[in-house]
């Protein structure tokens, strides 16, 4: 507790400063929301050009069901909402990205500079007003059923669908294209090699995983779809069935061959058989 009270003091040092800062780095081993409370009116009136944080909404869900996790939950969307007023384009910065810089940069004897100094940074995720949007279903939901299922409950849409437990995020004010050029959003989509949570599709060997984490191909835009509207209903109707539910009775239907899941002949035990059908593509 003493180093989030030293940043938000420095935070509330930086409002009198007579220009901006260029940059500013938050890592608080998941105080990163509070912090960013606290520095609410700097980054509305002077907010630094380039800004640097972990979010990890991960430290709150190994704290489980606890009702002092709730309104922390509910901080890490809320502090993105406070990024994007202050201004802030917000991109993904993976860790798998963050070793790989330097090592790019080395082989192709680049020399190439950018306002953010060197080495150049690859293409990256965006985190748009919709990904925002859909963190912030992701915790209400994760607030208001204790049998949230992680990942598979998540919105598809969301930030939290790339990463498991934590990652990085850069932000910039007024970043030209070429300094920061974007790889699309964030979130798991029909061409993405992993799925939600982050985990690589092709590293799954069971069905539950292929099926919770959206690694099924065969249509999987539909799947994906009714993913990100199941996750919408849940929040709007708390009694709604979690996905997760589904995915452990769909489950019964498929099979790994190989690497690829397929769909049983229904000739099994009757319970395999006759078990209902999902409300929607799982």
């Amino acid at each position: 507790m003493k180093a989030l009270h030293a940043n938000k003091a420095q935070a509330g040092a930086l409002r009198g400063a007579a220009e901006p800062a260029c940059g500013m780095k938050l890592d608080v081993e998941g105080w990163e929301p509070q912090v960013v409370k606290g520095a609410r009116r700097l980054l509305a009136r002077r907010p630094p050009r380039v800004l640097l944080t972990e979010y990890s909404p991960g430290v709150v869900e190994r704290r489980g069901r606890e009702e002092s996790a709730r309104q922390p939950m509910l901080d890490y969307p809320a502090s993105l909402r406070t990024f994007s007023r202050a201004g802030y384009d917000i991109w993904h910065l993976p860790s798998v990205t963050k070793s790989s810089v330097p090592l790019a940069v080395r082989a192709s004897g680049s020399k190439s500079k950018s306002p953010l100094g060197p080495p150049p940074l690859p293409p990256l995720k965006r985190v748009t007003a919709a990904a925002i949007a859909a963190e912030e279903v992701n915790a209400r939901n994760y607030v208001a059923h204790r049998n949230f299922g992680m990942p598979w409950d998540l919105h598809p849409r969301s930030l939290h669908a790339d990463f498991t437990h934590n990652t990085d995020l850069l932000l910039a004010i007024n970043a030209s294209p070429a300094t920061l050029p974007s790889l699309g959003e964030v979130g798991v989509w029909q061409d993405s090699r992993h799925g939600l949570g982050g985990a690589p599709c092709s590293f799954l060997d069971f069905v539950t995983e292929r099926l919770g984490r959206l690694c099924v191909m065969e249509n999987r835009t539909e799947r994906i779809a009714a993913a990100a509207a199941a996750a919408d209903a849940l929040a709007a109707q708390p009694l709604a069935t979690l996905r997760s539910v589904h995915v452990v009775r769909e489950a019964k239907r498929w099979e790994l061959q190989g690497n690829t899941l397929v769909k049983k002949a229904c000739g099994g035990p009757p319970s395999r058989c006759q078990s209902p059908d999902p409300p929607y593509p799982i």
